[in-house]
């Protein structure tokens, strides 16, 4: 919903909102207001990925996801499990008691202590109707009066444990705003310099920490996060379950732009790639998007799925560095001396090996840093730091290349190692120090590389990132012929057989075959394939792909549901019980239909709505669609922004992949004309719904 203030400013607000994004869950625990415009809790991951199309749906979300996600990116590069209800806050110049005397007639006391506190629409209308408050004016109007002039409140909260993929759907959110704004970016990037940093009490700790060895003299890597209670480390005052905000040692908040957001974040993930520079690695405890892997931080595991998100940053910022050179991002002093030392050693010829233990040595020394406060912010030019992003995208393209010749074609998804040399820790009086549940502390000398199988997540964020389409049809080709593919029910599982590997990797080996996130077809990833594939413009494997793949396409008596309703998984044919070969089971609305809609815009649409070069705007949408998908009339619709209906007509019949539009008509109250580009002017009024319907030429 958006309330809209006396002055038109948007203030979007998301009601029923809550974790997953799915009502008939109920497994999962949620809370939803009991208030009018009542709101809910949820997860970062779930939440920021199932908003990623909303500013394409609809034009008036524009960049609140991405500031909202953005801010709660912290200055260690993690961000809060919890995305809780925002919240709203009178300005301290208002005076508040004229402000409710202005608006309800008695009982103004009551109205007095909600609004001196964070506040929501739905508890002002409910104070005001369960108290039987005579308002002056109708609620629309006191809303208006009240949010005019309030601040809006991010809340948040730590909740548990830092994954190592949910910071890799905020670039979407970039995506979708630049598509339809692509005429603001250099605003979006630099002109708004009230982005925050979500500041949590729970801290990643050093290696020296958690790096112990087992009663079976294995190195192991446990006990990821200093606790809350823990007052030894916990020098700044935090309250561990509500929303903070970083701020500098003088208690004055840390503000900063959206390009030095993501400058921050792509270097602080860069960091985080493994002993042979390759994936991004769990060091913080969790997995990333397959929980059920979540005993893969203890051995060592990385992501090269994450490797691949860190990479897509990075090509975002090489675009805006070569636009924008005399641009500036605004830095914590700190942040730049721990960049500018990495970068050295990026310039010397260190092993793999070697450059991850500096290179690790200077991010703690950072992170200690975070612990006892930053000093001040500095102003750099987007030119003197385009050589650092030029280095992340050197080593970041290697760690890629690394990873495709590792795999032998296939990309991996997780790589594990085993601690092969290592010695003893002891303090200054020789005692050997203990970590995790009192085991010994190690320094790990060297590592092992040990391959685990092949997980589908990792070729399908390849598919959206690398521009080799001839390497990418040979991968398709390969996962078709592996074990990742289900032959009999042509449908694609969640990764290879993983009889052969241990209980160590986490839960998902407990799970029978091709349940829950063993060998399924796990919708949400299939999806992600299936986005991958039309992505890197692979459009006859797509099409060929969704026919058993997607949902909508399938035999309901087979899948055991609707087939307009999405399910976690499907039973693949390696499950013991040949009954349920096929079968959906457990509802699901969320990551699978986030991955739906990003399909559909790009089948209806293409990468973009607006293009802008030369300070012209344009109208520059393009169909991915197949000559089936047009009615015996020549023409397919749809809504565009949710309020211009847009009919493309296709009078050769022919798939549009090669096509081109060659005229527009635009259509309103007013108006039936002609163009042969929609451009500035005409641009500028469909994006604001000015006009009703616009019929598109393909030639």
């Amino acid at each position: 919903i958006n309330f809209k203030d006396n002055n038109d400013k948007d203030h979007i607000y998301y009601l029923f909102s809550r974790k997953h994004g799915d009502p008939e869950r109920d497994y999962n625990w949620f809370n939803i207001e009991n208030e009018y415009y009542s709101q809910g809790n949820g997860n970062f991951r779930d939440i920021c990925q199932n908003r990623r199309s909303d500013s394409l749906l609809n034009k008036d979300v524009k960049d609140y996801n991405l500031k909202y996600f953005m801010s709660l990116i912290q200055l260690d590069g993690y961000n809060p499990l919890g995305v809780n209800g925002a919240t709203f806050s009178i300005n301290k110049d208002v005076d508040i008691k004229k402000l409710v005397n202005d608006n309800f007639n008695d009982k103004n006391d009551i109205m007095f202590k909600l609004l001196s506190n964070r506040f929501t629409p739905g508890s002002i209308v409910n104070s005001q109707i369960n108290n039987n408050i005579e308002a002056k004016v109708k609620e629309e109007k006191y809303l208006a009066n009240i949010l005019t002039v309030s601040n809006f409140n991010i809340e948040a909260s730590f909740n548990e444990g830092y994954w190592c993929d949910h910071f890799t759907y905020v670039l979407d959110l970039y995506d979708s705003y630049k598509a339809i704004y692509p005429d603001r970016i250099k605003e979006a990037l630099f002109d708004d310099n009230t982005y925050m940093f979500f500041e949590s009490p729970c801290l990643v700790q050093p290696r020296k920490a958690k790096t112990v060895l087992t009663n079976q003299n294995k190195v192991r890597q446990y006990g990821a996060l200093y606790e809350h209670d823990d007052l030894k480390i916990k020098t700044f005052n935090l309250n561990p379950y509500g929303t903070n905000f970083a701020k500098f040692k003088n208690q004055e908040t840390i503000y900063t732009n959206l390009a030095s957001k993501f400058l921050m974040l792509a270097f602080l993930k860069f960091n985080l790639l493994d002993n042979q520079g390759i994936g991004i690695e769990m060091e913080s405890g969790k997995p990333g998007w397959n929980d059920a892997c979540n005993g893969l931080p203890g051995i060592f595991g990385s992501s090269v799925g994450e490797t691949i998100e860190t990479y897509r940053i990075v090509q975002m910022l090489k675009d805006i560095s070569s636009k924008y050179l005399d641009e500036k991002v605004i830095l914590p002093l700190e942040f730049y001396d721990f960049m500018k030392e990495n970068m050295k050693l990026l310039k010397q010829d260190l092993s793999d090996f070697d450059y991850w233990d500096k290179a690790n040595n200077l991010k703690e020394d950072y992170r200690e840093k975070l612990r006892t406060g930053l000093t001040k912010n500095i102003e750099m030019s987007i030119k003197q730091v385009r050589p650092f992003i030029l280095a992340m995208d050197k080593k970041l393209n290697s760690a890629i290349s690394k990873a495709i010749s590792l795999g032998n074609g296939i990309i991996p998804t997780f790589l594990t190692y085993e601690v092969d040399s290592y010695e003893k820790l002891y303090d200054e009086n020789h005692n050997e120090l203990k970590g995790y549940k009192g085991y010994p502390l190690v320094k790990a000398l060297s590592f092992k590389y040990r391959p685990i199988p092949k997980f589908l997540e990792a070729p399908a964020r390849l598919l959206k990132t690398v521009d080799n389409k001839k390497y990418l049809k040979q991968m398709f080709k390969m996962i078709k012929d592996s074990n990742i593919y289900d032959h009999e029910l042509k449908m694609y599982k969640t990764s290879e057989e993983l009889e052969n590997t241990t209980f160590e990797i986490g839960r998902i080996h407990a799970f029978n075959k091709g349940w829950l996130e063993r060998e399924s077809n796990f919708m949400h990833m299939t999806y992600k394939y299936l986005y991958g594939l039309l992505k890197a413009k692979m459009y006859k494997e797509f099409y060929q792909e969704i026919k058993t793949n997607m949902v909508c396409n399938m035999n309901p008596k087979v899948y055991g549901r609707s087939s307009l309703e999405h399910c976690s998984f499907i039973a693949t044919s390696n499950n013991p019980d040949k009954d349920v070969h096929g079968q959906g089971f457990v509802s699901r609305l969320s990551g699978s239909t986030a991955e739906m809609l990003s399909i559909y815009l790009l089948m209806m649409i293409g990468n973009h709505i607006f293009t802008c070069d030369n300070n012209t705007l344009k109208l520059d949408i393009h169909p991915n669609l197949t000559k089936e998908y047009f009615k015996d009339d020549k023409t397919v619709s749809f809504t565009l922004l949710s309020q211009t209906k847009v009919t493309y007509v296709n009078e050769k019949m022919q798939d549009t992949f090669n096509l081109k539009p060659i005229k527009y008509i635009l259509k309103n109250d007013k108006v039936n004309k002609e163009v042969k580009e929609v451009i500035n002017e005409d641009a500028i009024l469909l994006r604001e719904g000015k006009y009703q319907e616009v019929i598109i030429y393909l030639g």
